[in-house]
């Protein structure tokens, strides 16, 4: 009896008298700018005893440990050369290290961790305790090189995933 649904999140939550047992999301509220007021909107919709998921998000970057964040650098700049626009990458990569996002910048508007260093896990376990979750945070290791991927076993940490209930 499950139903998957794989849509523009706003089309979802467009129905009138929707309500779900299980609202999953993976590796996008770091490309909304307001996620937050996005979990609450989709808090509403969740049945009392229903859950919330969502994985793949960047931590906070200044919530992160100097090892963990220089791990995730250097993982990103193993991973790099192998994405494609290696120069363009790198550029951003530097300007941004500078402080300076652009407008205009396509990457600069759909990469909102950058630009706001990270997704806030806090503000997100408050938020969901506020609207009547119990709400854990599991921090791991993630990045697109494989070299790098096992560093979880050592304690690094940059990314998290979000499990909450909503209290019956």
């Amino acid at each position: 009896m499950l139903e998957v649904r794989c849509e523009d999140i706003h089309q979802t939550l467009a129905e009138q008298n929707a309500s779900y047992d299980i609202v999953v999301v993976n590796a996008f509220l770091h490309h909304v700018p307001e996620y937050l007021g996005l979990i609450r909107e989709l808090a509403a919709v969740i049945k009392p005893g229903g859950q919330f998921f969502s994985f793949q998000d960047p931590l906070r970057y200044d919530t992160r440990g100097v090892l963990s964040h220089t791990f995730a650098r250097a993982a990103y700049l193993s991973w790099r050369p192998f994405d494609g626009d290696v120069i363009g990458g790198l550029k951003r990569r530097f300007r941004r290290s500078q402080g300076i996002y652009l407008e205009e910048s396509m990457h600069d508007n759909t990469e909102y961790h950058v630009t706001r260093k990270g997704v806030d896990q806090q503000a997100i376990r408050e938020l969901l305790a506020d609207l009547g979750f119990d709400c854990e945070i599991a921090p791991y290791f993630s990045t697109q090189s494989l070299v790098f991927q096992g560093l979880d076993a050592i304690g690094v940490k940059n990314t998290f995933g979000v499990i909450a209930q909503k209290r019956a």
